[in-house]
């Protein structure tokens, strides 16, 4: 089975860079994402696009912001997505489940990973003393780029902030092993 990701996850993206970007920002980060905009046009918002056109979008998103940007471009939009009906009772449950710790939400990164991807690798998340260790393996080999985890550490960096945790997250890649990790520390 070939690498996919849900074609939301990729036209949020592009919705966030056009309407969430202004002046140079939009501009660039428009220009680069233009290469993907007409496939994602073709499919519906439930519909699934290869793991290579998300991060083509993960890429031109980068390019067009730079790394530390492009982090805090995903970070927001992650946020934006808590607090859009259809996640904010799924997060506020969560944090009335498990308390208003970080942990209550990044410890469900491996159940949206199901949800949002298929073929595309294994997530596992693992607490430690001070955080948390998010470990992907068998990656495709586009998510296998500092790109594509970006935009992981900014989802992680979303939930610190929605639970008012300051702490950082750091990635370790082995692209050659298919693998990575993302240790958040708060």
């Amino acid at each position: 089975m070939p690498a996919e990701v849900r074609a939301s996850w990729s036209k949020v993206a592009v919705s966030r860079a056009k309407r969430g970007l202004t002046g140079g920002e939009r501009e660039r980060a428009l220009r680069e994402l233009e290469v993907v905009r007409a496939p994602l046009r073709e499919t519906g918002i439930l519909g699934w696009v290869s793991a290579e056109l998300h991060a083509d979008v993960c890429r031109a998103i980068v390019r067009g912001l730079g790394p530390d940007r492009a982090r805090v471009f995903w970070a927001d939009l992650t946020t934006e997505s808590m607090r859009a009906p259809l996640m904010r009772p799924i997060v506020s449950a969560a944090l009335s489940i498990d308390g208003r710790r970080p942990e209550s939400l990044i410890r469900r990164a491996p159940r949206v990973w199901e949800l949002v991807t298929r073929g595309a690798g294994e997530l596992t998340a693992t607490k430690i003393d001070d955080g948390i260790h998010l470990d992907y393996a068998h990656l495709p080999r586009a998510f296998c780029e500092t790109a594509f985890l970006l935009a992981q550490v900014g989802t992680c960096d979303a939930c610190l902030a929605a639970v008012g945790a300051t702490g950082d997250a750091s990635i370790e890649l082995d692209p050659s092993g298919a693998r990575a990790r993302i240790t958040v520390r708060w």
